[in-house]
C-alpha cells in the first residue's frame, strides 16, 4: 500500500536464509508470479477463537491519566492482577481500590466491537510497566501496559461475569 509496506516486505525477502513462510489475509501477493515460489491457499472458515488476549499499547491508554500516580504504577509487578471496570484497570493498594489505567476512546470501542462479538473480559493483569515523558513534562511518569483476558461467550464454559 506504501513505502513503509513495501520496505518490510523487502527486508523480510531480503533476510530469509533458507526458507520464507509469508502468512497473510489477503490477495496482495496474487499478482506475482515468481520461480520457486509455492502459494498455497487456505479456504477453511475458522470459528472465532474462544479466547483471545489483549496486549494493551500505550494507544490503548490515556498517557495523561497516569501523571501523579508514578509510586502507585511502581509499586505494581509484571503479572500482578488488575480489575476491569468500564473504562479503567483497578488495582489493590494497600487494601485500597486504586485506578491504575484509563482506556483509550479506541481501546473502548474496540472493546466494544468484541463485545458484540460475544466476549467478555474475564481478567487482567500487568503486562509493562514503562516510563514516558509527554513533549512539556519536565519528569517522567510510569504507564501501565496490561494484557486483557476474554472468552467468548456460549462456549459451554461458566463464566464469571466482569463489566466493563
Amino acid at each position: 500500500k506504501n513505502d513503509e509496506d513495501r520496505h518490510k516486505i523487502y527486508v523480510a525477502l531480503t533476510r530469509a536464509k533458507e526458507n520464507l513462510y509469508i502468512h497473510c489475509n489477503t490477495d496482495m501477493f496474487d499478482p506475482y508470479q515468481i520461480s520457486n515460489v509455492k502459494k498455497e491457499s487456505d479456504s477453511t472458515a475458522y470459528s472465532p477463537p474462544e479466547e483471545l488476549t489483549l496486549q494493551l499499547t500505550h494507544k490503548d491508554v490515556v498517557l495523561d491519566f497516569f501523571k501523579g500516580k508514578k509510586a502507585q504504577i511502581l509499586s505494581l509487578r509484571s503479572g500482578s492482577p488488575l480489575e476491569i471496570g468500564p473504562n479503567h484497570l483497578a488495582a489493590q493498594l494497600d487494601g485500597r481500590r486504586f485506578q491504575v489505567a484509563k482506556f483509550s476512546r479506541a481501546c473502548a470501542a474496540k472493546l466494544g466491537e468484541l463485545r458484540d462479538k460475544g466476549y467478555s473480559v474475564i481478567s487482567a493483569d500487568v503486562r509493562f510497566v514503562v516510563a514516558w515523558k509527554g513533549k512539556e513534562d519536565d519528569d517522567e511518569t510510569a504507564v501501565l501496559l496490561a494484557d486483557l483476558h476474554l472468552f467468548r461467550c456460549g462456549q459451554g464454559k461458566p463464566l464469571r461475569a466482569i463489566p466493563y
